[in-house]
């Protein structure tokens, strides 16, 4: 015998056509992830101007729980004043208010220290936030510059890409060893860098399926600002894994041993990881056995037009 669910939406008729504003929600939250829609309008990217105590978001549209929101106008929000002796760490936010019934921009004042950290966002059945930029209040400030300021929004896919500078890191043979992403060429707050020294892994803030994309070159030449074992002994390799515990799954693993004497290695890997709780952190991870180090680098001998050593992540729910 055929038996009803409890919840069936939307119908013209019968249990299914009460749809409220509740049951709106519950459908809707999954046709895409909460956040900022990229490349739409200005993708509120907040900004500051040092003509005060004060942030400026420009337009930009967006997608929380379910529900749909724009501006196309600019927005200025205060800043609450600088403590005398204390830095203190704010965050602007989008809010989706499900008791006025209203998506509204806002500024979450952090508390005063002598290590300041970023205020938590509320997500629950009331209010649900999200992060479109971070606020650096120096102690006894009286205006709020542009390096003050970043936009980091959490877009609805959680796209994001990564890569290196040319400061060359260094891989010594037969060690593995977790990749420092030194550039953030398209941030997020779904995933932002972390690790020992604050740039070898990803934390993940959106639970879910992310997939992952990218490239990784190792230097082995002499001369041109690198060093490396001018020959084509041993094997690169690289791949994705959780930073603890190390579960050795290695997703995206790739490997090559390169067969031009000098000639760099470039090694494309991709895959999915599985985030199952919020702050989850991933590496990537790369290895070789070439006899000597070698450094990871960027193409063309570090020339700002090549960018072999990169990493993009999107969510994919």
């Amino acid at each position: 015998m055929a038996t009803a669910l409890e919840v069936f939406m939307p119908y013209d008729s019968g249990a299914g056509s009460n749809v409220t504003e509740d049951g709106w929600r519950q459908m809707s939250q999954f046709w895409r992830g909460d956040g900022v829609i990229r490349r739409e309008l200005s993708e509120f990217a907040v900004f500051g101007d040092s003509t005060g105590m004060q942030v400026k978001v420009p337009s930009g549209r967006c997608w929380i729980r379910g529900n749909y929101g724009h501006k196309t106008t600019q927005t200025t929000l205060p800043i609450a004043a600088a403590h005398a002796t204390l830095g203190r760490r704010d965050l602007v936010i989008l809010r989706n208010n499900f008791l006025t019934n209203q998506i509204e921009l806002d500024v979450l004042t952090g508390t005063p220290a002598s290590t300041p950290v970023y205020p938590s966002l509320t997500q629950n059945t009331s209010i649900w936030e999200i992060q479109v930029g971070q606020v650096v209040v120096g102690a006894a400030v009286a205006t709020i510059t542009a390096g003050n300021v970043t936009a980091r929004q959490q877009f609805v896919d959680g796209s994001c890409s990564f890569g290196i500078d040319t400061g060359y890191q260094l891989v010594s043979t037969g060690t593995i060893t977790q990749v420092d992403w030194d550039v953030e060429q398209f941030p997020s707050s779904g995933c932002i860098r972390s690790g020992s020294n604050g740039i070898n892994a990803f934390t993940f803030s959106r639970v879910g399926f992310w997939d992952f994309t990218g490239s990784l070159e190792f230097a082995a030449q002499l001369g041109a600002g690198h060093s490396g074992a001018n020959a084509t002994a041993g094997r690169r390799a690289v791949w994705v894994d959780k930073t603890s515990p190390v579960t050795q799954d290695r997703r995206g693993y790739a490997d090559l041993a390169p067969n031009v004497a000098g000639a760099p290695t470039a090694l494309p890997f991709s895959g999915q990881i599985n985030v199952t709780a919020v702050g989850q952190e991933f590496a990537v991870y790369c290895f070789h056995d070439a006899g000597s180090s070698l450094e990871i680098t960027k193409g063309n001998g570090g020339a700002s037009d090549y960018n072999t050593t990169r990493i993009t992540w999107s969510w994919r729910g």
